[in-house]
């Protein structure tokens, strides 16, 4: 496999692999399925799907089995910041970025779980199971 580990977009990154795996093996074929890692790796595990994409930093301590029957190759690093706007974090923050702060404060993901978000929490404060305002 090619080292692309390099600053630049997921997708981006998959059509390059994409595009020099078909120069190589031209009657190669592919098939997108999309999920998070709870959706992708019992996939993988049941032979489904010949590889997956997944993000290590949501499937570490969860529920979705023994990790160590997986080969995990990196690809993209990516780091995972909790944002707010100027006028937010000067109205409700205020420099006091304990957890006790932190967590009382309304948060949006792209996920309705705030999966990741609860793993940012666990990785920099220790706290697993974060009870969190999801507000969109």
């Amino acid at each position: 496999m090619p080292n692309t580990r390099r600053n630049g977009s997921t997708a981006g990154i998959i059509c390059k692999i994409v595009a020099d795996f078909r120069e190589q093996y031209e009657a190669v074929t592919f098939t997108l399925t999309f999920g998070g890692p709870e959706t992708l790796l019992p996939l993988l595990r049941k032979g489904r799907v010949d590889f997956a994409l997944v993000d290590v930093f949501l499937t570490q301590n969860t529920h979705i089995g023994n990790l160590g029957m997986y080969h995990f190759y990196p690809v993209v690093e990516e780091e995972i910041i909790l944002a707010c706007s100027k006028k937010y974090y000067q109205k409700h923050i205020n420099n006091d970025l304990s957890f006790t702060s932190l967590s009382q404060q309304n948060f949006i993901s792209y996920r309705k779980d705030l999966q990741t978000i609860k793993q940012w929490f666990k990785h920099h404060f220790s706290k697993p199971n974060v009870a969190l305002r999801d507000v969109l």
